[in-house]
């Protein structure tokens, strides 16, 4: 960090689509967010406006020990419909508190979709946050005092 120059290997290959990269997309910011599990780095990305396409949101894994895929994650893990949006990646913890892989959540105009995989790519149920309710129905405004 001192040096401030580039570690070897760098830049390391994706693990994510790119979203945003194309010119006159309207957007210069990335979708999309990073946790770290087991030293791991997981990425998530929302290819809205993507040189590759407009494609599902995306879930990948580095590890920094081999630069490359982890293990289980030679290509994203793809989540949510297509044209959905992602802002984030979050730690999946089991029962006794210990980290074993990582979320993501699509956001469309629905309720919000969330999916987790393990460290080793396979699939981890997503947590529970019970139902979403309904938000109030607008109120009239009226003029006048109360």
């Amino acid at each position: 960090m001192a040096s401030r120059t580039p570690c070897a290997g760098q830049p390391y290959a994706a693990v994510v689509p790119p979203n945003y990269d194309q010119p006159g997309a309207g957007h210069t910011d990335f979708h999309g967010a990073m946790a770290v599990v087991g030293g791991k780095i997981f990425a998530s990305s929302a290819p809205l406006a993507s040189s590759t396409g407009r494609h599902a949101p995306a879930l990948g894994c580095l590890d920094p020990g081999t630069r490359a895929a982890c293990a289980g994650w030679s290509t994203p893990h793809t989540f949510g419909a297509g044209g959905s949006d992602t802002y984030n990646a979050f730690v999946a913890y089991d029962s006794g508190g210990h980290a074993v892989g990582a979320c993501a959540t699509a956001a469309t105009n629905g309720p919000p979709h969330n999916s987790c995989f393990a460290i080793d790519g396979s699939a981890l149920a997503a947590p529970g946050f019970g139902s979403i309710p309904a938000p109030p129905a607008p109120r009239a405004c009226t003029a006048g005092p109360p």
